[in-house]
C-alpha cells in the first residue's frame, strides 16, 4: 500500500534539524525557542519551526503525509529532562511534524541516519 515515512529530529538550542530518512534529505533552521534553563521553553516557536522545514523538505505537498519520528534532544540534557519536557517534546512533534508515532531518546551522541532508521524499523 503506502511505503512508510521516517524522519529524525535533531534538537539543539534554537536551532531544529530534519532528516527524511528514506531518500537522506536534511534540512535545520534556528529560531528563538529555548531560554537559559529549558531547550524547549516555546513549544508553539519550536513547532512552527518544524512545520517550516518540513515544508521546505516537501515543498510540493499541499497535503503533507503523516511521519513516524524518532526525535533527540541533543543539548541541556546534563540532569536528563522532566517528564513534562519529555511531553511537551513529543507533543509537538505530533502537532507540528504530523507524526504518527514519536520516540524520543535524550542524548548528546547524534545518530547517523541509518542507526536513526533503524531505530524507527526495528520492532
Amino acid at each position: 500500500m503506502f511505503k512508510k515515512k521516517y524522519l529524525y529530529i535533531k534538537l539543539y538550542v534554537n536551532k531544529i534539524d530534519i532528516c527524511f530518512l528514506n531518500t537522506g534529505k536534511c534540512k535545520s533552521s534556528e529560531d528563538n525557542y529555548s531560554d537559559s534553563r529549558i531547550l524547549f521553553a516555546d513549544y508553539e516557536k519550536a513547532e512552527n519551526l518544524m512545520r517550516k522545514i518540513i515544508m521546505e523538505l516537501f515543498p510540493n505537498k499541499w497535503l503533507l503525509p503523516s511521519f513516524h519520528v524518532l526525535i533527540q534532544q541533543l543539548e541541556r540534557i546534563d540532569e536528563g529532562i522532566s517528564t513534562v519536557e519529555k511531553r511537551a517534546i513529543i507533543d509537538s512533534c505530533r502537532h507540528g511534524a504530523n507524526a504518527k508515532s514519536v520516540e524520543l531518546i535524550v542524548s548528546e551522541i547524534e545518530l547517523s541516519t541509518s542507526e536513526a532508521m533503524l531505530k524507527l524499523t526495528r520492532k
